[in-house]
């Protein structure tokens, strides 16, 4: 052994004397209960299966456990209709009955779609004001005059708010900066 491979080796503990003496005993035990003749397991009660209790009787509205054999056994029942039906896909949803158009719909003033982005930031640099839009897949720093995916112009910045207009409308949109 080497003066490395010493230093490195610690002393055995208790804890290991207890494992290294419980293996021991269970090798000890393995070997002694190998070497018993047949008639010494029998008497070990190791062999012999165990008998089960009798079954009890079934307490009042309960249905008898019925005792199993080796005997044949009859085949599955064909399933019905309803057992089936509940493996099968859903039907498809009823057809929308056609009425005629309520003139309710028809009197709301036509609305601009949801803006596409959030008012994340506003950005004043030498006496010029931008907003930043934020989306998932896109950041952006707008003034007034500029054109947002050809469909939205920025028409003002504010301390609280960006004006829009959404240009096939054309219709005015107002986006607030959400309280903190």
């Amino acid at each position: 052994m080497s003066a490395s491979s010493r230093s490195a080796a610690r002393p055995l503990t208790l804890r290991h004397g207890l494992l290294a003496a419980s293996l021991g005993a269970t090798v000890a035990a393995c070997l002694w209960a190998a070497q018993l003749p047949q008639d010494d397991a029998a008497d070990l009660d190791l062999a012999r299966p165990r008998r089960a209790a009798p079954p009890a009787s079934p307490a009042m509205g309960e249905a008898p456990v019925p005792r199993w054999s080796a005997s044949a056994r009859e085949a599955w029942p064909d399933p019905g209709a309803a057992a089936l039906a509940a493996w099968q896909p859903p039907p498809p949803p009823p057809a929308p009955a056609v009425t005629a158009p309520q003139t309710a719909t028809a009197s709301l003033p036509p609305q601009a779609p949801a803006f596409p982005y959030q008012l994340i930031g506003r950005l004043v640099e030498s006496g010029r004001t931008q907003a930043l839009l934020g989306a998932e897949q896109r950041s952006l720093a707008v003034k007034v005059g500029d054109t947002i995916d050809g469909q939205w112009r920025v028409q003002a910045i504010g301390d609280e708010s960006l004006e829009l207009l959404w240009l096939p409308g054309p219709l005015p949109q107002t986006l607030r900066f959400k309280p903190l």
